[in-house]
Order: C-alpha cells, then sequence, then structure tokens
C-alpha cells in the first residue's frame, strides 16, 4: 500500500482527531483542538484542560418545585434570549418585567429569589458584573453589600466558570438557604449585536439565578404530602 507523505498524514490525523471530538468538549477527559498552521496548511493539535461539571450539580431538582423554581427561569430565560424588534422599548431583566402566565394562571409575585447578572452590553466579567433583581414591582439593581447579592454571587461566580469553558446547560445547588438553579443568557439572535457590539451570537452575556427559599420549599412539600394523602387515603 502506497505511503502518504509524511505531511498529509499529519493532516489526515488532525482531522481524524477533531472529528473524535464534540463540540464544547465539556465533558471530556482529555478533548484537543485541531490548529491549523498558516504557514504549512498542516493540522497540528494542542491540549485543552476542560473544566469538568460536577454530576451534583447537573441533577435537576424534584419536579414538584418546578412551577415556582424553573418555571420562572424559563419565563425569564425566554424574555431576555428572544430577538429585539427595533421598536421594543423593554430591554435587559425590564423584559421580564410582567405577569408571569403559567397555563390558565397569572402569577402576579414572584414568590423566589431571582438575579440576573450580567455587564449591561459589555462581555461578562466577574469583576465588574452589576446585579439586578427581578420583583413583582419591577427591576432594582442590587448593592453590592446587599443580603441577597451576598448570598448568590458566589454560586454565579461559579457558574461563570462553567459557561467560560462552553457549558450552556442549567446548574442546579441543594444548599442551607435552599433550592438554587443558574441558567446562561446566551446571544442567540443577530438583533442582540445591535447593543452588544464587542460579543457575538452563541456568548454569554449574563447568568440568571434563581432560589426557592426553605420556607417555600416546606410548603409545596406540605401541600404535596396533603394532596398524595387525597389521592391515597
Amino acid at each position: 500500500m502506497r505511503k502518504l507523505p509524511a505531511g498529509l498524514r499529519l493532516a489526515v490525523l488532525g482531522l481524524i482527531v477533531a472529528a473524535s471530538v464534540s463540540v464544547g468538549g465539556c465533558q471530556m477527559e482529555s478533548p484537543v483542538r485541531v490548529v491549523r498552521s498558516e504557514s504549512s496548511g498542516v493540522g497540528t493539535t494542542e491540549d485543552i484542560t476542560p473544566i469538568e461539571v460536577p454530576a451534583e450539580l447537573l441533577t435537576p431538582h424534584d419536579y414538584m418545585f418546578n412551577f415556582k423554581l424553573s418555571n420562572a427561569v424559563n419565563f425569564v430565560i425566554l424574555a431576555l434570549e428572544a430577538p429585539v424588534d427595533k421598536s421594543a422599548r423593554r430591554l435587559g431583566l425590564n423584559r421580564a418585567s410582567k405577569p408571569i402566565k403559567h397555563g390558565d394562571h397569572w402569577l402576579d409575585s414572584m414568590d423566589i429569589e431571582l438575579v440576573l447578572f450580567g455587564n449591561s452590553t459589555s462581555p461578562l466579567s466577574t469583576k465588574t458584573w452589576d446585579a439586578k433583581v427581578l420583583r413583582s414591582t419591577g427591576v432594582a439593581t442590587l448593592p453590592k453589600d446587599s443580603e441577597s447579592r451576598t448570598r448568590l454571587e458566589p454560586l454565579a461566580s461559579e457558574a461563570e466558570a462553567y459557561y467560560r469553558s462552553g457549558f450552556r446547560e442549567p446548574l442546579y445547588w441543594t444548599k442551607e438557604i435552599g433550592l438554587v438553579e443558574a441558567r446562561p443568557v446566551v446571544l442567540k439572535d443577530k438583533t442582540c449585536l445591535n447593543c452588544h457590539k464587542d460579543s457575538k451570537v452563541g456568548d454569554v452575556a449574563g447568568i440568571v439565578i434563581a432560589r426557592l427559599n426553605p420556607v417555600e420549599i416546606k410548603q409545596i412539600e406540605e401541600w404535596q404530602a396533603r394532596h398524595n394523602a387525597k389521592r391515597n387515603p
């Protein structure tokens, strides 16, 4: 069998390695990125140190908490990631500042603590980001020493490291402060770049992080227990 030239063999090897690596590579033990040399056109490889996401951060909370926690987070994410109309007056977290409808019911108040960490229209940076809280009365900026920001910012910073590495899924925590969920706000549409001029489609522009406090958790658990008792007398 005729052998390929050394340079071509290396290029083919690089393509094979590239094809074997999943996009993002967050869950791979030793992902490799193929780098094309402009001078020779031959592919070379370089190691990437991935950030492994612990299994406990990927495990969703029990389904009975989804109505208060995950559904509210989903609503906010959809509002933030939607294409921006030129005539839109609501921007940022204000796009989600209105009563939330779930089925035939309107949720007139935010029973959960929901905060957006971001840098307005600048690229996401934990060093300079602001924290804005969504309440039933509207959006407010949280001072750095506020109780809510002090409580959630460490988890938001932890989430930012994973999202910076290419991870894009929800993250979940079970803490003494309650149940916490984080989601990245991704620039999914070109209209977003009209304001986020230093970013590109696919970048993370912010992190939504929400907490269901222990009192709410207990109330939901008690309601579920009563509901089960009625169904199974």
